[in-house]
């Protein structure tokens, strides 16, 4: 929201605030990727960590591609 405001206002650039916000989403990934090899037992540790470190290699590629 705020990234979005700081853009209507004028004071920020699309590219860069798109950019802050996926990087954002990136490391909460991150960190849930981690909790999923910690905490989860079994099979749902792999599952949630194969969905979990997808989405981090694509979000990665989103903020290197452009």
């Amino acid at each position: 929201v705020s990234m979005a405001t700081r853009v209507a206002e004028g004071t920020l650039v699309e590219t860069v605030a798109w950019q802050a916000v996926m990087l954002g989403v990136l490391s909460n990934t991150l960190v849930k990727l981690a909790m999923a090899l910690t905490v989860a037992r079994g099979h749902v540790r792999w599952h949630a960590s194969l969905v979990l470190a997808l989405m981090a290699v694509l979000l990665g590629l989103a903020l290197v591609v452009p």
